[in-house]
């Protein structure tokens, strides 16, 4: 209810400055100061104003940014503005530079050979089967239709005419019955006669019925499982987005060339053509507590030695932290960073740092300085 009667009065607000021409608009006070276009009161000043927060990416696939557009961005966690004098966007945390262009993101390595297929597991117990449901009533058998009428019987056609008969022949006379003779003397026995021969054998006679099957006999015993053949060797990891940091502090004593401070650096093995992204950030400390002065350092990228050039054609970082009587101790913090393109080889980094004027730092004097950083080496094979 608090959410909907918050936007129900931003709505009113903004209604009313359109209605009445109004020049400035309030939320939380309904007497916004004269010199703000937009002024937020929140109730108890327990509430902020959420700038619109992205990704790095999202905030670079902006197209045409307004000069002085303002966005938060979750990946460096820090709030930027588009500058339209230097075409760039602006950090506003630890006096960093315009972020550089999003460098081409490398080819997927290879997939590795797939492991071996694990046993399969012993089947689960079968789950009880559920109780058939009832049976429903059944319904009322509906009517039987009425009969439709029976149809007329065809005509039956006329019968033919019955052919003539011819005429019956005439039936001859029976012949007289002649007289008969006398009977004739029993003949003699005649003489037996030889055996006859042996019949056929008779048919064979019907088979009894099939006795009843024995016992199954007991299943043999299993033979033993072979044996399981090795693994496979796991195939090299390629160093695609690898990242490598350290970190280290340097106790200042004026020194007049680039030093390197001491753990910011990375020696990298480059197996293939790739892109290295190398970043630096810390922090300078003063101490003073009775001259007053600054101590002015520079801080660059080198790599095998050599100072590396920024896209904008500087090659380090200008610090300046002041010293005084009033202020005993003060940080100013830096950071930069730079794309280079390398081929296969070995690589060392490192973050250095020179004194360039100002009072001369000591550890142990005044204006002390103690300047501490991390050094962060990424690498993008193609």
């Amino acid at each position: 209810m608090k959410k909907l009667s918050s936007l129900t009065a931003l709505l009113f607000i903004f209604a009313a400055g359109t209605a009445f021409s109004q020049n400035n608009v309030g939320i939380g006070t309904t007497t916004p100061n004269s010199t703000a276009i937009l002024d937020l009161s929140p109730p108890n000043f327990n509430m902020g104003f959420l700038a619109p927060r992205m990704t790095t990416a999202q905030r670079l696939a902006i197209t045409g940014p307004a000069n002085g557009l303002l966005v938060y961005d979750t990946t460096f966690d820090c709030f930027f503005y588009w500058s339209s004098i230097s075409s760039a966007w602006i950090s506003m945390c630890a006096n960093s530079g315009p972020t550089g262009a999003t460098g081409a993101q490398g080819v997927t390595g290879p997939t590795g050979a797939q492991g071996s297929t694990g046993a399969t597991g012993a089947q689960g117990v079968t789950g009880a089967t559920g109780a058939n449901g009832a049976t429903g009533v059944q319904g009322v058998t509906g009517p039987t239709g009425a009969q439709g009428p029976t149809g007329p019987t065809g005509a039956q056609g006329p019968t033919g005419a019955t052919g003539i008969q011819g005429p019956t022949g005439a039936t001859g006379a029976v012949g007289a019955t002649g007289p008969q003779g006398p009977t004739g003397a029993t003949g003699a026995t005649g003489a037996t006669g030889s055996t006859g021969v042996t019949g056929a054998t008779g048919a064979t006679g019907a088979t009894g019925a099939t006795g009843a099957t024995g016992a199954t006999g007991a299943t043999g015993a299993t033979g033993a499982t072979g044996a399981t053949g090795a693994t496979g060797a796991t195939g090299p990891a390629g160093l695609f987005n690898n990242t490598f940091s350290a970190y280290g502090n340097l106790a200042i004593a004026a020194p007049a060339a680039f030093t390197t401070i001491p753990n910011l650096s990375i020696t990298v093995t480059l197996t293939k053509n790739s892109i290295v992204y190398v970043y630096t950030d810390g922090g300078m400390q003063t101490t003073s507590a009775v001259t007053t002065g600054n101590s002015t350092v520079d801080v660059a990228l080198h790599q095998n030695g050599a100072l590396i050039i920024t896209s904008n054609g500087g090659g380090f970082r200008r610090v300046t932290a002041n010293n005084s009587s009033t202020l005993i101790t003060q940080i100013v913090n830096y950071s930069m960073g730079v794309y280079v393109t390398l081929g296969p080889g070995v690589y060392t980094f490192d973050a250095r740092t020179r004194l360039v004027g100002g009072a001369a730092a000591t550890v142990s004097g005044n204006n002390a300085s103690v300047l501490q950083g991390v050094l962060l080496v990424q690498v993008i094979e193609n």
